[in-house]
């Protein structure tokens, strides 16, 4: 039969083992949250990126908007013009 202090060091060694366990699991947890951090700011990078492209895809549809007013000036003056070569014709 174990006496009282092989008793209590077993208890101990039990104790101290729960411990390490309870360490080695704080650890993993504190892996996984910053890998969970890592997939965070992954995503803000990718959102970021995405909004700066939204943003040329705008510049890019107003560059087109301004040709696209651009020609129509043009074509709302090719009737003056006709009209101007014709009387210069006539006369």
């Amino acid at each position: 039969m174990p006496t009282v202090a092989e008793c209590l060091l077993a208890v101990a060694d039990c104790l101290l083992a729960v411990a390490e366990c309870l360490l080695a699991v704080a650890e993993c947890l504190l892996a996984v949250a910053e890998c969970l951090l890592a997939v965070a700011e992954c995503l803000l990078a990718v959102a970021e990126c995405l909004l700066a492209v939204a943003g040329c895809l705008l510049a890019v549809a107003e560059c087109l908007l301004a040709v696209a007013e651009c020609l129509l000036a043009v074509a709302e003056c090719l009737p003056t013009v006709a009209e101007r070569r014709l009387t210069v014709a006539a006369s």
